[in-house]
């Protein structure tokens, strides 16, 4: 089963939906519920564009910006945390902007994993409150996207299908993840974050 770009963003939205409501179910104690409110006001500015602009999107710019941002702002963490510029970081404006980011980035392509990775873990959340804030912060955006997804075409029985088909891989993939956090030290968690935020920087720079 093969969907053309903008309906394979749709067919993933319900499998997110499924992992985050299990992610909620495990960490739901843990959510730092300041960190989400700061951020109301950037995700719905973005998510308000990022639906405008996905009926005349531009696959490959939107790639290329999104990616670019991703690895600024894995530069911007490495900087502040050598520089040790503790409240630069926690300044409303840059809760603003990489909520902006990220509103408009899951909008467009589901491409607001890496950049909540990189802002959380600024904030200094430990593991558990970073799955937790995430966890509820994901169910609630993706949530909301599917209206604008239904308006959008890009949710359909085909994509529904494939949810059902991939429904236990997803149950397996989240029950796997949680006891691996469990062995993780912090240091690492933090580590495997970044990491793979900028494998996603450059996948989506490079494909």
């Amino acid at each position: 089963m093969v969907f053309p770009t903008k309906e394979s963003v749709g067919a993933l939205l319900p499998m997110l939906i499924a992992g985050d409501i299990m992610a909620v179910v495990y960490y739901r104690q843990h959510a730092q519920w300041g960190q989400l409110v700061k951020l109301v006001p950037g995700v719905a500015t973005g998510m308000l564009f990022g639906g405008i602009s996905l009926a005349q999107l531009n696959n490959e710019s939107m790639r290329i910006f999104l990616g670019v941002f991703v690895l600024l702002l894995l530069v911007l963490e490495v900087i502040t945390r050598h520089l040790r510029l503790t409240e630069f970081k926690r300044m409303r404006f840059v809760a603003i902007l990489i909520g902006a980011m990220a509103g408009f980035g899951t909008t467009v392509g589901n491409a607001a994993g890496p950049i909540m990775g990189i802002y959380l873990i600024m904030m200094g959340l430990d593991k558990k409150q970073l799955m937790g804030t995430g966890a509820w912060f994901f169910l609630i955006v993706n949530s909301l996207k599917v209206p604008i997804f239904l308006y959008n075409d890009m949710i359909g029985l085909e994509t529904l299908r494939f949810f059902a088909w991939m429904l236990p891989f997803v149950i397996a993939g989240t029950v796997i993840g949680r006891r691996l956090l469990t062995v993780l030290s912090q240091k690492i968690f933090n580590y495997l974050v970044l990491f793979f935020a900028g494998l996603s920087s450059l996948g989506l720079l490079l494909f």
